[in-house]
């Protein structure tokens, strides 16, 4: 899945959307790709916390994508965030989001950030889908 095909999925758009493609994506897991493109501005290398945003954006695309009729899904909490390393920028960042568990509400996933292969940052996510 590339960025328009992502765009359809989220209301993301320009710097606002992280993620570049979506590489994987079945039942329970969803992995994707970021060139980080957005930090920069934020410090040349650091900030490896800000990328739980691109985690948050792979979790609404999974979630968007099981449930035909949602239509919008929200960050509600992050839980256990760790930086683990700090990302080098203009490189790419793989992704990866496991879900855990959903209901009705929302969904919790676990998320953790890679770039060659080194494990940047990892937590969960508490997703909340609003259906149409």
């Amino acid at each position: 899945m590339d960025r328009i095909a992502i765009e359809q999925l989220l209301p993301h758009r320009g710097p606002a959307l992280w993620l570049d493609t979506v590489t994987q994506l079945d039942a329970d897991s969803i992995s994707g790709e970021t060139v980080v493109g957005c930090l920069p501005p934020c410090g040349q290398n650091g900030n490896s916390h800000l990328l739980y945003e691109a985690a948050a954006q792979l979790c609404a695309v999974h979630g968007a994508s099981r449930a035909g009729s949602a239509k919008r899904a929200y960050v509600a909490k992050v839980q256990q965030l760790q930086i683990h390393h700090h990302y080098s920028a203009n490189q790419a960042v793989t992704v990866r989001c496991q879900l855990l568990s959903q209901n009705l509400a929302g969904a919790l996933y676990q998320f953790s950030l890679y770039q060659n292969p080194q494990l940047l940052l990892s937590g969960n996510l508490l997703v909340v889908i609003e259906y149409a």
